[in-house]
């Protein structure tokens, strides 16, 4: 049975792992960009030589 075949016998089924699939893709970018602006990075960085 080929992939078009199985999804006209069962769309339900496909509608809700598309639904399911966009679902996870927009937390997970919500939850990038949240990262990314919360993440506050330093100016600049201090290194010293301990000798």
């Amino acid at each position: 049975m080929n992939l078009q075949n199985e999804m006209r016998s069962d769309p339900i089924k496909w509608g809700g792992i598309a639904a399911a699939a966009g679902f996870g893709l927009g937390l997970l970018g919500r939850y990038l960009r949240y990262r990314a602006k919360v993440k506050k990075r330093p100016a600049f960085y201090i290194i010293e030589d301990a000798k």
